[in-house]
C-alpha cells in the first residue's frame, strides 16, 4: 500500500506530531508500506535532508512563519496542488492519504483526496481549541475565519466506514463541517464524525 500522509510541518522540524509521523513511517515501511510525506518546505539555516529520506518528502511551497524559520505554512490553493500533483505524478498510486495536520495540511490533503478519488484518514493530535486559546487571545476570531470561510468545499473525504465519497464539494451539513475540519471543541463521544465510522484503516 501506498500511503500518503500530509500535515501541517516538515516532519524533521521540531515537534511531538513530526516525531510520530516518522515513527509511523518506519514501522509502516517496516510491514512493506511504501510512504510518501507531504508538508511545507523547511526553511531551517542549513537544513538539508538525509539521502535516505528525499525520496520520501515531498516539499510544498511555503514561507516561513516563525523567526528562526523551523515553522512554515502552504496555502491550500492551486499552486501547492499542482506542486503535489507533478510530484505524485512520479510515484506509484495512492492507495489512501493519512491527514495529521489540524490547518492548512488538513485542506491540502482534502483537496489531494477529491483529485486522486482515495480514501482519508485523519489523526487529531492536537486539542486545537484549547491549544490556540492558550496561546493567543485572537483565537475565536482565527476559529471564526476557519468556519466562516466553508474550507470543506475544496475537497471531498470518503467515510471509512462506507467507502463512499461524501459530497462536501457541494453541500455539507453544518454540524459536519465543525467536526470533521475542527476548531473543535471536540471530546472523545464525537471523535467518529456523525456516523461514518471510526477515522482509521487497517493497513
Amino acid at each position: 500500500m501506498h500511503i500518503l500522509i500530509v500535515t501541517d510541518q516538515h516532519v524533521d522540524s521540531l515537534g511531538g506530531v513530526q516525531v510520530a509521523i516518522r515513527l509511523q513511517r518506519k514501522f509502516l515501511e517496516r510491514a512493506g508500506h511504501r510512504v510518501s510525506i507531504a508538508a511545507p518546505t523547511l526553511h531551517r539555516p542549513g537544513y538539508v535532508a538525509a539521502v535516505g529520506d528525499r525520496g520520501n518528502y515531498i516539499n510544498l511551497p511555503s514561507r516561513a512563519i516563525t523567526k528562526d524559520r523551523e515553522y512554515g505554512i502552504s496555502w491550500p490553493g492551486s499552486r501547492t496542488d499542482r506542486a503535489l500533483s507533478a510530484a505524485l505524478s512520479k510515484l506509484p498510486p495512492i492507495d489512501v492519504i493519512h491527514i495529521q495536520g489540524d490547518f492548512w495540511g488538513a485542506l491540502i490533503g482534502i483537496r489531494a483526496a477529491r483529485g486522486l478519488n482515495v480514501p482519508v484518514v485523519l489523526t487529531m493530535h492536537n486539542n486545537v481549541d484549547e491549544g490556540t486559546r492558550a496561546v493567543t487571545r485572537l483565537a475565536p476570531l482565527v476559529f471564526g475565519i476557519l468556519r466562516g470561510g466553508e474550507f470543506l468545499r475544496w475537497g471531498a473525504a470518503v467515510p471509512v466506514s462506507t467507502g463512499r465519497p461524501m459530497g462536501l464539494g457541494a453541500t455539507l451539513p453544518s454540524s459536519q463541517q465543525r467536526q470533521l475540519w475542527s476548531p473543535y471543541p471536540l471530546t472523545t463521544s464525537r471523535a467518529n464524525c456523525s456516523g461514518t465510522g471510526s477515522l482509521r484503516v487497517r493497513l
